[in-house]
């Protein structure tokens, strides 16, 4: 049967940190053993294509990217806000059959004041996605999800950032900033599901994708994470011209 997934909302402080070539996310323990093997192609003038278990990603296009700034000054204070969102679509399939129709809405918002010679610097990444399933009778599913940048190299193990609700199941959605070797960083390099208590699935967010699905979840739980993660893969933080982030 196939299930609908609603309105899907990410938000981002910053973009990942995509720039770190070797990084990879800390395993989480819970799915330790339960990776799935993902084959994935693409390129700069190719859009991203994964295959993991028995669905994949199909059909993805994005539109042309709207941008939009203002500024305001006056004889001792001065600001700048700026503003991009991009939309992007993809289908996803399994064993060759369409499973959900994902559209999402990315977006970047930046916000610059200054007094005299301070100044404070404020920018938002978000996107926002809904997964249709193709008889369109299930409940939507919710999820919502902020990113935070950490400060500094102690990094917890995880953070709470949201939830995401399907077919009657809530999941919890936390952000991990360890790297493959146990240390903090300041980016969010991987996010992670639980629900009550078990980490049910994971997906890496920088570098090659990486995915954990737990066994022993019914097959409906299952195409509802695929979906959300998938949904997730294919996000592209956006980067304003007019931006002058550090």
């Amino acid at each position: 049967m196939m299930r609908h997934l609603g309105l899907a909302l990410l938000l981002v402080t910053l973009p990942f940190a995509s720039g770190c070539a070797l990084v990879a996310m800390q395993v989480p323990k819970g799915l330790a053993g339960h990776a799935l093997t993902v084959t994935e192609d693409g390129g700069v003038f190719k859009e991203r294509h994964l295959r993991y278990g028995p669905w994949e990603t199909a059909d993805v296009d994005r539109d042309f990217t709207k941008r939009q700034t203002s500024w305001t000054q006056t004889f001792a204070w001065k600001g700048a806000r700026s503003q991009a969102s991009q939309g992007y679509r993809l289908k996803l399939n399994k064993g060759g059959a369409a499973l959900f129709q994902i559209e999402c809405e990315a977006r970047h918002r930046y916000n610059r004041t200054e007094v005299f010679v301070f100044g404070k610097v404020r920018s938002l990444h978000e996107v926002a996605c809904q997964l249709v399933g193709v008889d369109k009778k299930a409940a939507p599913a919710i999820l919502h999800v902020h990113f935070y940048r950490i400060m500094g190299f102690d990094a917890p193990v995880a953070v709470p950032a949201g939830e995401f609700k399907a077919g009657g199941a809530t999941y919890s959605a936390e952000l991990t900033y360890r790297n493959q070797k146990g240390t903090g960083t300041a980016e969010p390099l991987g996010l992670v599901f639980v629900e009550t208590g078990k980490q049910v699935a994971a997906i890496q967010l920088v570098n090659a994708a990486k995915i954990w699905l737990a066994p022993g979840l019914s097959p409906s739980k299952r195409d509802d994470l695929a979906g959300a993660l998938a949904a997730l893969a294919l996000y592209r933080p956006l980067k304003l011209r007019e931006s002058t982030e550090q």
